[in-house]
C-alpha cells in the first residue's frame, strides 16, 4: 500500500503541475487574442467546442486587456476617444465565440447559430457588460480553464484505463513468449534422450 499513495501523491503533484502551467499559458496568450491569429483560432475554436467564455468563472472582463477589445470598440468617427461609449450599441464586451450557439435537435451537437449575438456581445441590463444583474440566457458563464480541467480529467481517466489494459496486455504477451521461448530447448532434448 505504501507505493500506491507514493503513485498517487506523485500523480496529484503532476495534475497540479499541468494545471498551473495550463493556467499560466492561458492568462499569457489571451492578451493576445485579435492581435495572433492562431491564438484567436485557438480560443475561439476551445470556447466554441466547450461552451465557455474567457479563463475564469464570470472572467468576460479579461477580455478588456486584448488587442480585440481596442480593435473593435475603437471609435473611428471621433478622433479625441480612443474606445465606444458602453452605451454605443456597437460596442461589444466578448467576442462572438462567448456566445451561446443553438443545438441541432436531431445529432444534439452545437450550430454556428446564435441564440441572440447582440444580446451576448451588448447586453445593457447585465452581463457581460456588468458583472451582475439579470441573467443573460445568450452568454457563456463558465470559464475555459475549470471547462477544459473538467473535460481533461474525464478523459484522462478513459486514457489511464487503456493504458493500464494495454500495459498489463504487454506484460502477459512477455510472459508468453518467454515461457514459450523457455519450454521449446527443454522439449527438444527430451526428444533426444
Amino acid at each position: 500500500m505504501p507505493s500506491f499513495k507514493i503513485f498517487e501523491s506523485g500523480a496529484s503533484k503532476a495534475i497540479d503541475n499541468m494545471q498551473t502551467n495550463m493556467l499560466n499559458a492561458m492568462t499569457k496568450s489571451l492578451p493576445e487574442y485579435g492581435q495572433n491569429s492562431p491564438v484567436t483560432k485557438a480560443w475561439d475554436n476551445m470556447q466554441g467546442f466547450l461552451r465557455c467564455c474567457a479563463i475564469r468563472n464570470l472572467g468576460w472582463e479579461d477580455y478588456t486587456k486584448t488587442e480585440w477589445f481596442k480593435q473593435t470598440n475603437t471609435d473611428v468617427h471621433d478622433k479625441g476617444s480612443s474606445v465606444l461609449f458602453v452605451t454605443n450599441p456597437f460596442y461589444q464586451s466578448v467576442p462572438a465565440s462567448c456566445c451561446v450557439t443553438l443545438i441541432d435537435s436531431i445529432t444534439g451537437y452545437p450550430t454556428t447559430q446564435y441564440r441572440d449575438q447582440q444580446r451576448c456581445q451588448h447586453w445593457e441590463y447585465g452581463p457581460p457588460l456588468y458583472t451582475s444583474g439579470p441573467h443573460n440566457d445568450a452568454l457563456y458563464y463558465r470559464g475555459c480553464f475549470n471547462t477544459l480541467v473538467d473535460y481533461m480529467m474525464l478523459h484522462s481517466k478513459h486514457l489511464f484505463t487503456i493504458c493500464l489494459a494495454l500495459c498489463f496486455f504487454l506484460v502477459i504477451t512477455f510472459v508468453v513468449l518467454i515461457t514459450g521461448k523457455l519450454i521449446k530447448p527443454v522439449r527438444r532434448r527430451k526428444k533426444r534422450i
